[in-house]
Formats: C-alpha cells, sequence, structure tokens
C-alpha cells in the first residue's frame, strides 16, 4: 500500500510516498521428522520455523512427553542422551516475537531404539539383556547393577565408571570391554566365552578386591 502527501508551496506541489509495513508471514513449524535415537547414546536434533517474526520461542505440551534423558531448548535444540527404548509423540510448539504474537504446533515423533537396534531394551538397573548384541556400545557411569546379561555380546563396549554389581554376565563376550574403575562386586562370569584384552584399571573385582592390587586385572578373581 502507498501513502501520498501532498505538500502546497509557492509555485510547487511535491509528492512523498513511503510503503506500509508488511504483514508478517503466517508462524509454521518447518521440521517434518525427527532423526531416530539409540538407548545410550548422545541425541541432537534442532527443531527449525519460518515466518512471523524471528527470535521464536519453543515449547512442547504437556500430555505428550520427551524420550527421558533428553531437552528441548527454548531456541529449538533437542539433545541428550536417551535412557530407554520407545516411541514418543509429542506436539511441539513455537511462539514468535510479532505484535500480536503468533503461535504455530507440529506433532513429531521421536523414535529411541536400543543399542545396534537388537530390540533389547536399556533400563538401568535389573535389565533383561539376554542375548543382546551391545558390540562397541558406550555405557560408561551408567547403573546397570542386579541385571541378566546372559550371552550377551559386549565386545569392545566401553563400561567404565560403571556399576555392575550383581550382574550375571554368564556365556557373555567380553572382549575388548573396558572395566576401568567400575564395581563388578559379587557380579557372575561363569562360562564366559571370551576375555581377551578386558581393561581392568583399578576395578573393583567380584570378591571386593581391587584389580590394581592383584596385578592389574580380575581374571583371578572371578565367581
Amino acid at each position: 500500500m502507498l501513502v501520498f502527501l501532498l505538500t502546497a508551496g509557492v509555485g510547487a506541489v511535491s509528492i512523498a510516498s513511503q510503503s506500509a509495513a508488511a504483514a508478517p508471514q503466517p508462524l509454521t513449524i518447518t521440521t517434518s521428522s525427527l532423526p531416530a535415537g539409540i538407548a545410550g547414546n548422545s541425541y541432537a536434533a534442532t527443531l527449525q520455523a519460518s515466518g512471523g517474526t524471528p527470535p521464536y520461542s519453543f515449547w512442547y505440551l504437556k500430555g505428550g512427553s520427551l524420550p527421558r534423558g533428553i531437552r528441548l531448548s527454548k531456541t529449538g535444540v533437542l539433545s541428550g542422551d536417551p535412557v530407554g527404548a520407545g516411541t514418543h509423540v509429542i506436539r511441539f510448539k513455537v511462539r514468535d516475537r510479532s505484535v500480536p504474537r503468533q503461535t504455530a504446533y507440529e506433532d513429531l515423533t521421536i523414535i529411541d531404539t536400543a543399542p545396534n537396534g537388537t530390540g533389547c531394551n536399556y533400563i538401568g538397573q535389573d535389565a533383561n539383556w539376554v542375548g543382546c548384541d551391545f558390540t562397541g556400545v558406550g555405557f560408561s557411569g551408567y547403573n546397570l547393577s542386579f541385571s541378566d546379561f546372559t550371552d550377551v555380546d559386549f565386545a569392545g563396549a566401553y563400561m567404565s565408571h560403571a556399576e555392575l554389581s550383581y550382574d550375571d554376565f554368564y556365556m557373555d563376550n567380553l572382549t575388548g570391554v573396558d572395566f576401568t574403575q567400575s564395581d563388578l562386586t559379587g557380579a557372575a562370569f561363569s562360562d564366559v566365552s571370551e576375555l581377551a584384552d578386558v581393561i581392568w584399571n583399578n576395578t573393583i573385582c567380584p570378591d571386593g578386591t581391587n584389580s590394581d592390587n592383584d596385578g592389574g586385572t580380575c581374571v583371578n578373581n572371578l565367581n
């Protein structure tokens, strides 16, 4: 829209024009899908929006929930370490800085799978991971005590600083597992298929002794 200004003067008339401010475009969340997560692994995604007047602020509505371990920042960044497998449908909300402000919504799904997509739930203590494949997966710092790890492939897994007391490692492949500063008090290692290249560093062995006082290993102190 043009606005004309007429000015009368001696022997002349001037016309000035200016453009009225354009109304902002409708606000929308343009993110149409979110990447899947893997339990115990870092997750990162960013919600995007268009229209309205930036900057945008994001929320999710009550009634749905983010995967446990995932956070949403006001700028739309999803980050964290998902703690369990499952499907989560979340309604996200965005608001802009228009006057009056605009609001938009979008329903999106985050699917968290167990490591390597085996379908084995990562649930912390009392986990039942019979037959799971966790090759090279990171569990550093987690409390996984009182869990059944029968016939699990942990080859190359990172289990440093983890609480692993009273776990059952029956028939597991533990090749190259890092048990640095982990607590294995009361854990059972009967019929373990492979213990080659395991890292024992300040590890509490199943019998309560420290690997550093047992020649740098727990091999002779397994239950």
